[in-house]
């Protein structure tokens, strides 16, 4: 990402309030991604992976709730909604601002409940665009069953809206715990639905599913995401303005979004394109998309963790900084944040790699889930993992193009990133199968943080890029040993204990131990200075200490 004629290398670092709001939404979002390991346990229980095409037809209409709602609006709300508040909020005196804030709510959520209706409509259409690979009774079969719990999800589809809206509004008041914590509470929703599920109309391998099933499957999902939504309303409704009911799409603000979201509609239509290549690519193994749903969860963990939180305390400040003119201080964000995400999400990745197969034997391989789905999660996840740091450097860079209301730049280097992935999904899922579309996810990534890293730092000068890559190299020799140490553990565990599923617990719980242990000898012993920057942020150490103001 080196630019030939860098800028200086200015990292003011997080400052304290930003330091302390990543830490707080740290924690609301581990809860949240703790909750989520609930989740998938309990679909693991209730559903499994290849023992039956229940789960994969759940899982594919369960996920056509966000494709729709990413396809049409979701990219629109996350990456340009905030900017153009926090530019209405500062550069309009409060009444008019607040007029335009609730012209810009109303009319979104107009749209987002108009879009629901045509799904509820247009399910069987949506859902034979997904199956039309499958063949003789299992389509006519997956067709039905999917169809079904498309129409029970489509509300979905407003609730994100609603979720969404309320959380950008939030944000850019610097408010950012409730966004963190809610989705905590659809996670304990959907858990429970599994859990009776299991418990009182469990899955019969050789029999096809029940109307009860079904319904209980579709309307406790969806009664997660409408707790999710409604729990942002009180926080919102705490906001120093007054929302209005003022739907006008005719709006100067509301035409202004528009306009900017004409980029990343081609941004985020260019991504669900080639999401949907893998998923109709995926729907052709039993259980693939099941193994796909669940390893990119695992995925998410640390990114959810680590590199949303840093994001979205950061964005609203680099917004700032864009509209004040600020490029030393906006250079000094980005770098600090890279930095920062780096020293979390590599030895990540070092632990993913080396204990995926124990990590998922250990928490999912219950009631209905087998040994064979647990070594195609594991199989996958790997896959993912060694793009973990890209994915999420890629993420970053993108909400700094849209800090700085370009919308542009960030869909042309999507389209190449998803051109990569559509390229080489085809070449791999013939051999590779699903390990093969998740490796492809990987590729792409590395290919679109470079792009957009080259691109960004040309726009700005620079990105301390040598530091940075300093910090990583010393970051990635650490994770290397952490890893070396993991092996190390595995096989004495291997050694000591026959197979079993305790003998996968010990082997997980001593190779997080010794990587743990050894990750921060080494990066104590290599002086990662972010490592103290961490440490500040926990609860108790007074800012001046971070040295982050």
């Amino acid at each position: 990402m080196a630019h030939a004629d860098e800028g200086p290398d200015v990292d003011e670092g997080l400052p304290a309030n930003l330091g302390r709001s990543a830490a707080v939404m740290a924690v609301g979002t581990t809860l949240s991604r703790i909750t989520g390991l609930g989740r998938l346990v309990a679909m693991a229980i209730a559903l499994g992976v290849t023992e039956s095409r229940l789960a994969d037809s759940y899982n594919v209409a369960n996920t056509m709730p966000n494709v729709i709602y990413e396809l049409i609006l979701g990219g629109l709300l996350t990456s340009v909604f905030i900017p153009v508040l926090v530019e209405e909020l500062r550069k309009k005196r409060d009444d008019d601002a607040w007029e335009s804030v609730s012209a810009l709510v109303t009319t979104s959520l107009v749209t987002v409940v108009a879009i629901t209706v045509l799904v509820v409509i247009g399910a069987p259409w949506i859902i034979r665009l997904f199956t039309f690979r499958l063949s003789g009774e299992v389509r006519a079969e997956q067709q039905e069953l999917a169809t079904f719990f498309l129409r029970i999800f489509a509300p979905q589809i407003a609730f994100y809206g609603i979720a969404s809206i309320a959380g950008g509004l939030l944000n850019a008041h610097d408010r950012f715990a409730v966004p963190m914590f809610a989705p905590i509470l659809n996670n304990v929703v959907v858990i429970a639905t599994l859990l009776a599920f299991a418990a009182f109309v469990p899955l019969r391998l050789d029999e096809p599913a029940s109307l009860a099933q079904k319904l209980l499957l579709g309307v406790g999902t969806t009664a997660g995401v409408a707790i999710l939504a409604l729990a942002h309303w009180p926080a919102v409704r705490r906001l120093p303005g007054k929302l209005r009911w003022r739907p006008d799409f005719r709006h100067p603000s509301v035409r202004k979004l528009a306009r900017l979201s004409l980029w990343t509609l081609g941004y985020v239509v260019a991504n669900q394109l080639s999401f949907s290549v893998g998923l109709v690519l995926a729907y052709d193994v039993e259980g693939g998309v099941t193994a796909m749903f669940i390893a990119f969860a695992f995925f998410n963990l640390p990114y959810g963790i680590a590199a949303v939180s840093i994001m979205t305390a950061l964005v609203p400040r680099m917004s700032s900084q864009a509209v004040e003119g600020d490029e030393d201080g906006f250079r000094g964000s980005v770098g600090s944040a890279m930095r920062l995400m780096g020293l979390l999400l590599l030895p990540a990745t070092a632990g993913y790699l080396v204990l995926s197969r124990p990590l998922v034997t250990t928490l999912l391989e219950h009631g209905v889930m087998e040994a064979e789905s647990s070594e195609l999660v594991a199989e996958v996840l790997n896959m993912f993992a060694i793009g973990l740091v890209p994915f999420s450097f890629y993420l970053l860079l993108l909400r700094a193009f849209y800090a700085r209301q370009d919308a542009k730049t960030p869909t042309l280097v999507n389209v190449v990133l998803n051109t990569v992935y559509a390229v080489f999904s085809f070449i791999l899922f013939p051999v590779f199968r699903v390990q093969g579309l998740a490796f492809a996810h990987s590729l792409c990534y590395f290919s679109g943080a470079l792009l957009a890293g080259i691109l960004l730092s040309r726009r700005i000068g620079g990105l301390g890029t040598r530091r940075t890559l300093a910090a990583l190299s010393r970051a990635a020799i650490a994770s290397f040993v952490a890893a070396v140490a993991m092996v190390v553990a595995l096989q004495g565990v291997n050694a000591l204990m026959d197979p079993s599923g305790e003998r996968a617990l010990v082997q997980l719980v001593a190779g997080v131990l010794a990587g743990g242990v050894a990750f921060l000898v080494a990066a104590k012993a290599l002086r990662i200075e972010e490592l103290d920057t961490l440490r500040n942020l926990l609860p108790g150490r007074s800012p001046a200490s971070s040295g982050l103001g």
